[in-house]
């Protein structure tokens, strides 16, 4: 009896222990995330700048992309003009190429921190839909710090092992790591070593072939893109997005003829970017009848891009009505389809901002209704439409003075002009929100 009575006693206090450890362990984590906090945010106001409104755009490609005539460099040049002679207003354009919301939150932080903003401003969320992997977190988090770090790491460390196989998503972190870099040829070196690699750890993959095609044709190399290219169609011949791939490096090349062969051969094919085709038939002139390159079968009846192209397509030949209907049919299939944790990192969002006291501005994507939106980022953010100035807009001019193409279906990457519009509306918005901490202090 003495013996299981000193078991039990060793087991009480061995169990009493980790219950300790742990507890300690929580409220070391506690202590130093609130220090940290309180830290930053008296940083922040020592460092405050009353002179310069100063507002963070947050997003991937669509925010990134377009240099001088991106929305956030056209945004702070149509600010500082419609208010000359008050305060000073500078925009930061933090857009990452080939994000998704998971990747992005990961560096707001250090962003708030690093350019004191008044406000933050997301149109984030697209490419969740596309390249969400299965090792991105898709739950709550809790509010026990160790429990969040306890679920985090083996869910980062599934993560890299998934991607480190996945040459998709390798592609879409070169594409982000290309538009920051200062050396894109070291990048596009350290890239085309890590392909090699991957194929010769998956010869039967087609992707990987894809991928250093890519590679190739970014480096100038066309000659080698193309040999890439017609590996990977041996192992996918079937693959209509690198059909069209193909057409894309023989036109870079001059060989028109043969670009539209490729392009031809794609139409009868199971695509997954049905407006692609599109984009083709204008760029290679290719000679088609009363558009029917966007009338084609129905390959996938359930992609929310065939409906929204083809919305896009209709409200551009003025049939508003029939557009609308599609749109509608396009929205209902995405919000089916949104990924769990779109909605838990828009709440990430909002928690981050206001914990260091910042303004949470929502931009909805051109074309898009923005009533979901409104849903993700509650009642105490700032909703910017852009779905009617884009419908507006589109009634009196060509779909290529606003989109360079149509990735999302009902728009894609915009031009000039169209970021012009994105800006306006932000502006607009930020107008009507007078009391906004963007105003002059």
């Amino acid at each position: 009896m003495a013996f299981y009575r000193a078991r039990l006693g060793r087991g009480i206090l061995m169990i009493g222990g980790v219950v300790a450890a742990c507890l300690g362990a929580e409220l070391t984590l506690r202590a130093l995330s609130d220090i940290h906090w309180l830290y930053c945010r008296g940083t922040l106001r020592a460092n405050a700048h009353p002179d310069v409104a100063r507002l963070l755009c947050i997003g991937e490609s669509t925010t990134a992309m377009g240099g001088p005539d991106s929305y956030p460099r056209q945004l702070e040049r149509l600010l500082n003009k419609s208010r000359p002679g008050r305060c000073r207003f500078e925009v930061v354009n933090a857009g990452i190429p080939a994000a998704t919301t998971t990747e992005i939150l990961e560096k707001l932080p250090s962003w708030i921190e690093r350019y004191n903003p008044d406000a933050v401003i997301a149109m984030m969320g697209i490419n969740d839909y596309d390249i969400h992997p299965a090792g991105f977190p898709t739950h709550e988090r809790s509010r026990s710090r160790l429990w969040n770090l306890i679920r985090m790491l083996p869910s980062r460390l599934r993560f890299e092992a998934e991607m480190r196989g996945n040459a998709r998503w390798l592609g879409y972190r070169m594409m982000g790591e290309l538009y920051s870099a200062k050396d894109p040829a070291r990048v596009l070196s350290a890239y085309r070593t890590v392909f090699k690699r991957y194929i010769g750890a998956h010869p039967a993959d087609a992707s990987g072939y894809r991928a250093l095609s890519d590679v190739e044709s970014l480096s100038g190399r066309n000659g080698a893109a193309e040999a890439y290219l017609r590996l990977a169609l041996k192992r996918d011949s079937g693959n209509a997005d690198y059909v069209l791939d193909m057409a894309d490096i023989l036109t870079s090349e001059g060989k028109k003829a043969q670009a539209k062969a490729w392009f031809k051969r794609s139409l009868g094919m199971s695509y997954s970017s049905p407006p692609y085709h599109w984009i083709w038939a204008q760029g290679l002139n290719y000679p088609y009848k009363n558009d029917s390159v966007l009338l084609l079968p129905r390959r996938d009846p359930a992609s929310p891009l065939y409906f929204g192209s083809r919305g896009l397509y209709w409200l551009s030949h003025g049939r508003a009505r029939r557009a609308e209907a599609l749109f509608k049919k396009a929205e209902a299939l995405r919000a089916a389809a949104a990924p769990p944790a779109l909605a838990l990192n828009y709440a990430r969002l909002r928690r981050i901002v206001a914990r260091y006291g910042k303004k949470l501005i929502c931009v909805q994507y051109p074309m898009r209704p923005v009533q979901p939106l409104r849903a993700l980022c509650g009642p105490q953010a700032l909703i910017v439409d852009n779905e009617k100035s884009f419908k507006s807009a589109l009634a009196d001019r060509p779909v290529a003075d606003f989109f360079t193409d149509f990735f999302a279906g009902s728009f894609g990457h915009a031009t000039p002009r169209g970021n012009a519009l994105i800006a306006a509306d932000v502006a607009r918005a930020l107008s009507r929100n007078s009391s906004g901490p963007w105003t002059c202090r």
